[in-house]
């Protein structure tokens, strides 16, 4: 869940550990006292014994209140130019790989006068560059003002995540005028039926539209990312993501690099119980 409920609970238990009395186990004890905590060396020993075990997901449900934004910069970091700002938490996308939905809570906005303030403000912790975080920028129904704003503030501007039936023309601008020249997506598949069963019910049209507007924007170059594996695959379905990425290369003129991933059941989601499938299967489809 989030931090923002549960931080002074962990920060005051691990300041007691280290000024008072350093024992490791009253601090995993305290820990547990706030129901949002999961600690091993407790928990794992209850659920072992088959004592029932009961946890609650913390969730912040008024993202006005979390901070939503980088409280410094440093050349130390991954990001050492960037100024982060958070517009969303959760998804309604429902896509049933995903642990999204399942985990993080339902999805909450961050009110615009916020986001377009931390933008406004950026410059004074010396950012360069702009990444905007949520599950999916898209969605966020103020990104048309967001972007305004970057634009005015002159920044780079790059975003956490991308879906493609929700990117438009004008996100792919702002990130060609940022020096972008890679977009990257993730039809999932090459089949359109699959894919919908992913949760992504755009068509093979719509993503070589979608394409073609990027090369119009200035994107040189896309990367896309597939899994292997899915349930109710078949042999046909990866010759279809074969033949799409032909397509896409063909339709588009961009450089195109495909990743693929094993699919992987993941807790708390729709497909949990579905099977793994073989390294044998695996093995003959990644040689087609």
């Amino acid at each position: 869940g989030d931090g923002e409920e549960i931080f002074d609970h962990l920060v005051d238990a691990v300041r007691d550990f280290f000024r008072h009395h350093g024992n490791r186990r009253c601090l995993w004890e305290t820990l547990a006292e706030n129901a949002s905590f999961f600690v091993p060396p407790i928990h794992l020993e209850q659920l072992v014994k088959g004592r029932p075990l009961s946890r609650k997901k913390s969730i912040c449900l008024d993202l006005s209140a979390a901070a939503g934004k980088s409280t410094w910069i440093t050349p130390r970091s991954v990001f050492p130019d960037s100024f982060l700002v958070e517009t969303q938490r959760g998804c309604y996308r429902k896509c049933p790989f995903c642990t999204i939905p399942a985990c993080f809570g339902p999805p909450r906005m961050r009110p615009k006068d916020l986001v377009l303030k931390d933008i406004g403000a950026a410059r004074e912790h010396g950012a360069l560059r702009l990444g905007i975080i949520a599950p999916e920028s898209g969605d966020y129904p103020w990104i048309s003002d967001v972007i305004a704003t970057v634009r005015q503030q002159d920044f780079s501007v790059s975003f956490a995540s991308l879906r493609l039936d929700s990117l438009t023309p004008e996100m792919l601008e702002v990130l060609s005028q940022s020096g972008q020249r890679t977009l990257t997506v993730a039809p999932e598949t090459g089949d359109d039926e699959l894919r919908k069963k992913c949760g992504k019910p755009f068509t093979q049209k719509l993503i070589i539209e979608k394409l073609k507007v990027a090369r119009e924007k200035g994107i040189t170059k896309t990367k896309m990312y597939f899994m292997l594996g899915l349930p109710s695959e078949t042999v046909e379905h990866v010759l279809e993501t074969a033949r799409f990425i032909s397509l896409v290369r063909r339709e588009t003129g961009l450089n195109t690099v495909a990743s693929f991933s094993i699919f992987v059941p993941k807790p708390q989601t729709p497909w949990q119980d579905k099977e793994f499938s073989s390294p044998e299967t695996i093995e003959t489809r990644t040689c087609l």
